[in-house]
């Protein structure tokens, strides 16, 4: 790590030159020399802070002795840094701290390995106008790739009707049946690899493979579409489109596979970047939490890439494709107006939608419980437990938090 990051400002992050170099300094592999451990006096402190937390308190004995461990465990375990490079103070780190045991506090130890810094930034002027980049999750890694052989598959999946429907209309094709499965064999060894234990080489492999999804099987998608076209009724032409636009739709996931094979050598990373003050103020919103929203994004990404489709708490890998699903299904409900808990940025897509549900979940719970039953089901199972609700801070709370705590501006 260098002796400072660049740049003070997240907005900038994904446009100022400097942010490149933030970005490398973030992938932090120890604690920086500065980060000691909290003092007595700073530990009694945080004793003070579990007790009077909403979700610590609801919790039984063994479960809040649990959540304490595990908030002392990452302090000592994750880079809390400021803007600047250098560790926070302690107080903050705890805070921070008890912020992410709680999220991840059912979820399986791997998310925290994705996990390599928490970065925060003290400014609170070009961060808090009403810019929802007062926080941000930058992620690193193979599942880049794992992402988009997914969306391969997802569209694949789709077509599944349709194929079957144009075999019924062309007559047995078994060359064309046996290179469609092959190349769906091949699709799904190569997600599972990279997913569990990729080799030096796959690189050039994986872009060999999807390659040929461009000049051998989008080719013969457009020629079974071809092939229909002679029918010339509704059904015909419907499933000819439908071919038409799956065999586009590969060829740009494929495209988009071959621009980030430098991802495919990496481990899967990330760092989290927010404002204190927009934090601590709840950034004008109630629901609003924007250490929980990005650490949303990291869970996000260990599934594949971010497609906001989490795993879940319990993972098993036959019922995560039926989960993603379930979530893609929220989502679209969401977007037809379904569910007016979501506000605007969260139907910006399925990604920003899992994160404001999120955070939805760690400070109103019951509420989503009472308005949006399925969605609540899925929010509990993607995080293992259900937390209490939180209080709703007044003015006069979040001064005393800034200016008369330990967590005051530092």
């Amino acid at each position: 790590m260098k002796a400072t990051v660049p740049s003070p400002y997240i907005e900038n992050l994904r446009n100022d030159a400097a942010a490149e170099s933030l970005r490398d300094d973030c992938w932090l592999s120890a604690l920086p020399p500065d980060q000691q451990p909290p003092t007595a006096a700073e530990l009694r402190w945080f004793s003070s802070l579990l007790r009077r937390d909403e979700v610590q308190r609801a919790m039984v004995a063994s479960d809040q002795a649990t959540l304490c461990d595990s908030a002392l465990a990452i302090e000592r375990r994750i880079p809390i840094i400021s803007g600047e490079g250098h560790a926070l103070p302690a107080a903050h780190r705890l805070y921070i701290s008890l912020e992410v045991a709680k999220v991840l506090f059912a979820r399986p130890s791997s998310t925290l390995d994705l996990l390599r810094s928490v970065v925060v930034y003290s400014d609170a002027g070009k961060l808090i106008q009403n810019k929802r980049e007062a926080g941000i999750a930058q992620v690193r890694g193979r599942n880049h790739v794992v992402g988009r052989l997914k969306r391969i598959e997802a569209i694949w999946n789709a077509l599944d009707p349709a194929v079957s429907l144009a075999g019924k209309r062309l007559g047995s094709d078994r060359w064309r049946d046996r290179s469609l499965e092959a190349s769906r064999k091949q699709l799904r060894f190569w997600t599972d690899r990279l997913h569990s234990e990729p080799q030096p080489d796959d690189e050039a492999q994986v872009v060999a493979f999807v390659e040929t999804l461009t000049t051998e099987l989008r080719p013969l998608l457009l020629d079974t579409a071809r092939s229909l076209a002679p029918d010339g009724d509704t059904a015909s032409r419907k499933l000819q489109e439908g071919f038409a636009s799956a065999a586009d739709m590969i060829a740009q996931v494929a495209k988009e596979i071959v621009a980030t094979r430098h991802t495919i050598g990496l481990a899967n990373v990330a760092s989290i970047h927010f404002s204190w003050f927009s934090q601590i103020t709840g950034h004008q919103s109630p629901h609003a939490n924007l250490l929980v929203h990005e650490l949303a994004h990291v869970l996000d990404f260990e599934n594949g890439g971010l497609d906001g489709c989490p795993s879940p708490s319990d993972c098993d890998e036959r019922s995560v494709a039926e989960f993603g699903r379930r979530w893609a299904m929220a989502y679209d409900q969401a977007v037809a107006g379904k569910l007016a808990l979501v506000d605007a940025y969260g139907l910006e897509n399925r990604m920003e939608f899992f994160a404001v549900c999120t955070e939805h979940f760690f400070t109103e719970a019951t509420s989503l419980r009472d308005q949006a039953p399925e969605l609540f089901d899925l929010l509990r199972t993607t995080y293992g437990y259900v937390p209490s609700d939180r209080r709703r801070s007044s003015v006069f709370g979040t001064i005393k938090t800034l200016f008369l705590s330990r967590l005051r501006m530092f």
